[in-house]
């Protein structure tokens, strides 16, 4: 599952709670989820949300995030 899938199912307390679990902020997990000026993650950091949780799998994070951003409609 990609992560800013499996993010917009999450509520706010599911959210903080797989950031800790993965030792990263809420924030920064907004900031990957969203691809927040182009925030990508780094493999460990991949690898520490997959263990997080089981719904997401290493390979599917590095598809999500070796895609290209999309550019936003004006």
């Amino acid at each position: 599952m990609r992560l800013s899938t499996l993010y917009e199912r999450l509520t706010g307390e599911e959210r903080q709670a797989l950031a800790k679990a993965a030792g990263i902020s809420a924030g920064y997990l907004y900031q990957l989820a969203t691809r927040w000026q182009g925030r990508k993650p780094t493999l460990s950091t991949m690898n520490k949300l997959a263990g997080a949780d089981k719904r997401l799998k290493l390979s599917h994070l590095f598809a999500e995030f070796s895609e290209p951003m999309q550019k936003a409609r004006a």
